[in-house]
């Protein structure tokens, strides 16, 4: 079903470019994909398009508005993969590839060979929002464009 939602969102004539200018969220995130759907009708999608759209925003790491906005990228969408990795949400967000201070992930509760987390389940568990100083300075915490939007945006500070 994820597959065929992908395809079709896809294949949409979306201008993705102008979607996520307008969708630029400094405010602070409500949990919903009001303002995301609010943009996609006003880009002319029907309400069908739209719910493929959120389907697969949040298959992409992109739960609420904030989440589309910092994870998805519509102008180099990668395609979805089905295999699930991060140990609570179940999902793969492209969001494995970092090092956090082992003070950080020690508030997580999990060991060190406790699995992976994706970022947002990692500041679920921790109760706060991920920063710069909370990543360490291993190589593999450089920026680069193939992590996702939010891991940059927490990389960057």
């Amino acid at each position: 079903m994820l597959k065929v939602v992908e395809r079709r969102v896809l294949a949409l004539k979306v201008d993705w470019e102008e979607f996520h200018e307008r969708l630029e969220y400094d405010a602070e995130c409500d949990g919903t994909t009001t303002d995301v759907e609010r943009i996609l009708a006003e880009l002319g999608l029907t309400k069908e398009a739209i719910e493929d759209c959120v389907l697969y925003f949040d298959a992409a790491g992109g739960h609420c508005d904030c989440e589309i906005a910092l994870n998805v990228d519509m102008t180099d969408p990668k395609p979805l993969r089905p295999c699930s990795r991060c140990r609570d949400c179940g999902n793969d967000f492209d969001e494995y590839s970092y090092i956090v201070h082992d003070r950080v992930w020690g508030a997580s509760g999990l060991s060190k060979n406790g699995g992976l987390l994706c970022v947002g389940c990692l500041e679920a568990r921790i109760g706060r929002r991920l920063c710069r100083d909370d990543f360490s300075d291993a190589p593999i915490n450089r920026l680069d464009r193939r992590q996702s939007l939010r891991l940059q945006n927490r990389i960057n500070g």
